[in-house]
């Protein structure tokens, strides 16, 4: 693997890595493989949490087939807000939460995805892509039925800018900062708004 791919991969593209960085990497990446781990994972998590979720059309569209596996998963340090057919996100105390699913992209997949992605969320200037931690619901290999709870760094679209005191000023808090309990909710009231959201 040449150095400028390591930075790619492991670095995110970061030009102020040293090579002598990217080398012992590399070299730690080796002995991994030695011991049956793959030096590259095939697999990155991206954290969705409104119409990117399974069951909607977005992720039907955009993500579908390109993916292994999802699971249920919160976030820690966001404010969920309701923009009418879609939700927003924007960084806010430490314990606000909000509810979503990671999903983790096939690698040879993840450029393709990423850009159709970029796209849907007007990145960078509707939405920045950033990186938090998930805490993620997964079955538990080693006991059937059971679940165990992992934290996972991944990619999530957030408000590129501004606070949650801003935004709170324009738009309402999404209760328990879950988009289904919300579309729940809406159902329930006989709105019919799941329809408009959904597209």
């Amino acid at each position: 693997m040449t150095a400028e791919q390591l930075r790619e991969v492991l670095f995110n593209n970061d030009e102020s890595v040293s090579t002598d960085t990217l080398v012992h990497r590399e070299k730690e990446l080796m002995a991994d493989k030695s011991a049956g781990a793959p030096p590259v994972p095939e697999y990155l998590p991206l954290f969705v949490y409104g119409t990117l979720m399974p069951g909607f059309g977005n992720f039907d569209r955009l993500l579908k087939g390109n993916f292994t596996t999802t699971a249920a998963a919160t976030v820690t340090g966001f404010q969920m807000l309701d923009l009418g057919s879609f939700p927003m996100v924007v960084m806010a105390r430490s314990t606000n939460q909000i509810r979503g699913s990671v999903i983790w992209v096939k690698r040879i997949e993840w450029d393709k995805v990423i850009k159709s992605l970029d796209n849907l969320e007007g990145y960078p200037n509707f939405y920045d892509r950033v990186i938090v931690r998930a805490r993620a619901m997964k079955k538990d290999p080693m006991k059937e039925g059971a679940y165990v709870y992992e934290d996972t760094e991944c990619y999530m679209y957030a408000a590129p800018h501004g606070t949650e005191k801003e935004y709170t000023k324009l738009y309402p808090v999404v209760a328990g900062g879950s988009w289904m309990g919300r579309l729940a909710n809406s159902v329930t009231r006989g709105s019919g708004e799941q329809q408009v959201i959904n597209e």
